[in-house]
């Protein structure tokens, strides 16, 4: 923990040390598709620091996992899990079998009955205050219970549908039906998170998303998530000696599909002008594989080198010069970029990326740019400029600290959990 992180964290828990106590000894459900991890997968992540953070704070937590796809997680990782997070309090991990969540029918969505049924008596027999449900799919097959239910939101599906359709579409896609069929989806899907979430308490985990629930008639939350900054190498590496540019996230994911467009298409061709052939070097790292076009892509330019997984992310984070997200789209709250905050790596980014995350703020925290010009322009800043870079690598860390770092995000959750306990 950073001495930034540290004094947020004792601030925080001094100045709401009665949020805490509300909670001590109260039982919380918490439902979520998937096992959650300390450091593989996103939302897996969040997930489990938020659960960590509950048994902190001496609640009683009752983890409900729901099935994930065709392969629910192995027992092994079930009991490692509840290891982990028992030296931090009273944990109960429960499995909830069955998948799918959804039926897909000719007019949209609904839950899968059988499911919601055992979702419903793992909850009654739990006997919790309140249900803590972990995204759209689990808060559809808990929408009828009798306790107070708080729902976490990731990405909209509704938004990420237009803009995977769209890139779809741009990739060579012949599946115009999809196109045809999108306005109809999109309405289906906003009607749908309508139905679900109607009676519940919201947060989002977007800034925008705000916005797009209160269009739908709900009044929503947002909160910054806990997200655990990465180990850094001692001694710290030097920096390249050629400029090197980090591009990073999960390989098929719409942040990363939207950058790969924006990548190949304005951001490479500019920086070969500035920097000439081989002058500099764009590195790719990420979970998962990259995708077809991608790769074909890749192996035409010399400068930009696919990593794949790397263990010490860390290590690579403090030779780059900065960090690229030349992400075009006004989804999501992009987590490598809170990952380069919190170990000092300076983010140059589309404005976009800042409707979801505040803390984005252009010549403060990052530097911001609309236009593929004005965005190498700032690499470039960046790599001849170290007082600029360490300016703002500094107050992005400590930015991370105030708002992300779990002990603090989870503190806002608790106080947020406590509230709705009050008014129930």
């Amino acid at each position: 923990m950073t001495e930034a992180s540290a004094a947020g964290t004792a601030a925080l828990r001094s100045e709401d040390e009665v949020s805490f106590k509300a909670l001590t000894g109260r039982r919380i459900v918490v439902i979520c598709q998937g096992l959650p991890h300390p450091s593989r997968g996103a939302s897996r992540v969040l997930f489990y620091y938020y659960v960590e953070g509950l048994l902190e704070a001496g609640v009683k937590v009752t983890l409900l996992v729901l099935d994930e796809g065709a392969s629910p997680p192995e027992e092994r990782d079930v009991e490692s899990l509840r290891e982990m997070l028992a030296a931090r309090g009273e944990i109960e991990i429960r499995r909830v079998p069955g998948f799918p969540l959804l039926r897909h029918g000719l007019f949209g969505l609904s839950p899968e009955e059988g499911v919601a049924r055992k979702v419903e008596e793992a909850v009654g027999e739990a006997g919790g205050d309140l249900a803590l449900i972990f995204d759209w799919q689990a808060a559809a097959v808990a929408q009828d219970l009798e306790i107070p239910r708080v729902v976490w939101l990731g990405d909209l599906q509704f938004e990420t549908l237009y803009y995977h359709t769209k890139f779809a579409m741009e990739e060579g896609s012949r599946r115009y039906d999809r196109r045809l069929l999108l306005p109809l989806r999109m309405a289906q899907l906003k009607r749908f998170y309508a139905r679900i979430l109607a009676g519940a308490s919201i947060i989002v985990s977007s800034k925008s998303s705000e916005e797009r629930m209160a269009a739908l008639g709900l009044r929503s939350a947002y909160l910054p998530y806990p997200w655990p900054p990465l180990p850094q190498p001692d001694p710290r590496p030097e920096k390249a000696a050629t400029p090197s540019f980090l591009f990073s996230g999960t390989l098929q994911a719409l942040g990363s599909r939207a950058a790969f467009h924006a990548l190949f298409r304005d951001v490479y061709p500019r920086l070969k002008e500035a920097f000439g052939a081989g002058g500099f070097a764009v590195l790719i790292t990420g979970l998962g594989e990259l995708p077809g076009w991608v790769a074909a892509e890749v192996e035409k330019r010399p400068e930009i080198r696919h990593l794949g997984y790397v263990d010490d992310l860390a290590a690579v984070m403090a030779t780059a010069t900065a960090f690229m997200a030349p992400i075009d789209v006004p989804v999501g709250n992009r987590s490598r970029i809170l990952t380069c905050m919190a170990a000092g790596l300076p983010v140059v980014a589309h404005p976009y990326t800042a409707l979801g995350n505040p803390l984005l703020r252009d010549g403060e925290t990052c530097l911001l740019a609309s236009t593929p010009d004005d965005f190498v322009s700032r690499l470039v800043a960046l790599s001849r400029d170290s007082d600029l870079a360490e300016a703002l690598s500094r107050r992005a860390e400590q930015a991370y600290a105030a708002h992300h770092f779990p002990g603090v995000a989870s503190a806002l959750l608790v106080q947020y959990l406590s509230g709705t306990l009050s008014k129930g």
